[in-house]
């Protein structure tokens, strides 16, 4: 970690540099091309509003649950999983899809983002465009998604209010929100982009001096980012102005680095195997617990402001699910195995943290929040591809059955 008088710094640097480099990227057309065929509507943001891990602080937390007599349907065979994450937005489910070849052809039928009828699977609208690994995020009638170019779609049928040419994201981020603004990844130029939620005019361009940012989160003030560790140099979790542009604060990183967390008081990710909690006000490392776990890949965190629950992986065939308390980071469970999945989000209630199983047939659990005991199971089709995600009383989850992955939901 850096020092205080350091950290401020960076910031004065990091803002100079900014100022540079938004400069520069003003100056190419490619970058700032943007279309505006109407404003988007992104009121009213009710509490039903979806993004990847349940909203744009990744806390992966829902106020839904399953029933014991929810069964498993399949709604949607796909050609291939680029880790974006179905989401939900009221009545319906948002999903970027690679669909089946058809005839002869060895190439995807179709490419983009699909809307379902969250209750039936029933198809509602399609809109493609290339590259389609970014999650979802939906924002009152709006839903934002970035291949090349970041999307402002009205969800009722799929078209476009506005396209902002940002250059690609990573798989499995999202778009995230605050203050009437949206904040994408632009790979391209290391940078992290501001854009006018209603119209997608460029607001600001932050550059990040180091690596590639591989990480984007919100709270209700400020938008998070991070960049991990190179051979040669630090890597830093920064805190964003959303109306401006500037670091607020920056702190380095010793190594690879997750999504962040965004908590009440705290910013939580995983840095190389510990899982590290930071003063949201400051940056400063609150406290750091070192977590068996692949070093290539970084689970899930979900939280509230009492509890920490994620996975623990010692490199075999299963992980497992372990609590701990968000305040001080002390161990309080370790809970069921869980199927090792490369990407698996959690979905926590106020009772329940809901998880795949490592049980033959493949299962989703609804897990004890006080002690970690699994007191419901659910089958499914397949092993499971993803964690779950829950609103309401419905589930879906990505599952592979044979060689075929599938979109499958969980209701009554």
């Amino acid at each position: 970690m850096v020092s205080s008088s350091r950290r401020h710094l960076l910031a004065g640097v990091g803002a100079a540099v900014t100022a540079g480099l938004a400069g520069c990227l003003d100056a190419i057309p490619r970058v700032l091309k943007r279309v505006h065929n109407r404003d988007a509507t992104v009121t009213p943001r009710t509490d039903g509003w979806r993004s990847k891990h349940g909203g744009c602080t990744r806390r992966s937390v829902t106020t839904g649950s399953l029933t014991s007599t929810a069964s498993p349907t399949t709604v949607l065979d796909l050609d291939d999983w680029w880790k974006g994450q179905p989401v939900f937005s009221p009545n319906q489910l948002v999903i970027p899809v690679q669909l089946p070849p058809e005839g002869e052809s060895s190439e995807p039928s179709f490419e983009g983002l699909l809307a379902l009828d969250s209750a039936s699977g029933v198809e509602q609208w399609r809109f493609a465009y290339d590259k389609p690994f970014t999650t979802p995020t939906v924002v009152g009638e709006t839903v934002f998604v970035q291949g090349a170019t970041t999307y402002a779609l009205d969800r009722n049928d799929g078209s476009v209010f506005w396209e902002y040419r940002s250059g690609y994201g990573y798989a499995g981020t999202a778009p995230v929100f605050v203050d009437g603004v949206v904040a994408v990844i632009a790979a391209r130029s290391r940078s992290i982009v501001g854009l006018d939620a209603q119209t997608g005019k460029q607001l600001w361009s932050t550059p990040l001096a180091r690596e590639y940012p591989v990480g984007i989160a919100s709270g209700s003030e400020n938008v998070y980012a991070c960049t991990p560790a190179s051979d040669d140099a630090a890597g830093e979790l920064v805190r964003i102005n959303p109306t401006s542009g500037d670091f607020e604060w920056r702190s380095e990183i010793s190594d690879n680095v997750s999504t962040p967390v965004v908590g009440a008081s705290r910013v939580y990710l995983w840095v190389g195997r510990q899982l590290v909690a930071f003063d949201k006000a400051t940056g400063e490392q609150v406290w750091a617990e070192s977590i068996p776990t692949a070093t290539h890949i970084h689970p899930n965190i979900a939280l509230d402001e009492e509890q920490c629950i994620t996975f623990s992986d010692d490199g075999r065939e299963h992980s497992t699910v372990i609590a701990l308390d968000a305040t001080t980071g002390d161990r309080q469970w370790s809970g069921p195995q869980t199927d090792n999945i490369e990407f698996g989000p959690l979905a926590m209630n106020g009772t329940h943290v809901y998880a795949p199983l490592s049980e033959e047939p493949h299962k989703i659990g609804a897990i004890d929040r006080t002690n970690g005991e699994v007191v419901d199971r659910w089958a499914l089709p397949g092993h499971p591809l993803t964690g779950i995600t829950i609103d309401a009383k419905t589930g879906v989850v990505v599952t592979q059955e044979d060689t075929t992955p599938s979109v499958t939901i969980l209701t009554e």
